[in-house]
């Protein structure tokens, strides 16, 4: 993680913020994608592009720092 990321959602209270649950949000998406093989990394980013899926993770993430 590098950290320019990191520092978006260091402590709690920044994951209960749009910005930081999105930083965590792409960060929990670019991890997943540099741990598989390029089929992996294909469906992972087909998945993050459908729909909400994204939005419904970053406000999970949100809801979990408040």
């Amino acid at each position: 993680m590098s950290d320019k990321t990191s520092n978006a959602y260091t402590s709690k209270t920044a994951l209960n913020t749009n910005a930081g649950a999105t930083a965590a949000a792409v960060d929990m998406i670019t991890t997943a994608c540099g741990a598989g093989d390029e089929t992996s990394k294909t469906h992972i980013l087909e998945w993050a592009a459908d729909k909400d899926n994204l939005i419904n993770l970053r406000d999970s993430i949100k809801a979990a720092g408040e």
